[in-house]
């Protein structure tokens, strides 16, 4: 059980890091992907819709994670 908390914890961290900060998210998870990456930067749209899925994954993690701890018990 330990291990299945510190997963949705984690989950929770990351959605949470995308939707306060979107761009040092693409800098830390997708820039290196890239050679020129001033060239490749997000849009505002593309960082907006990072926001949103960070907010997704948040709500998303809370609420297995409350669905796996009424279902263990």
């Amino acid at each position: 059980m330990p291990f299945v908390s510190l997963v949705f914890v984690l989950f929770i961290l990351y959605g949470a890091a995308m939707a306060v900060f979107p761009f040092q998210t693409w800098e830390i998870t997708m820039a290196w992907a890239y050679k020129d990456r001033e060239a490749n930067e997000p849009s505002p749209a593309g960082l907006a819709i990072m926001r949103v899925g960070g907010a997704i994954i948040v709500m998303g993690a809370i609420a297995m994670f409350g669905y796996y701890l009424q279902a263990a018990g």
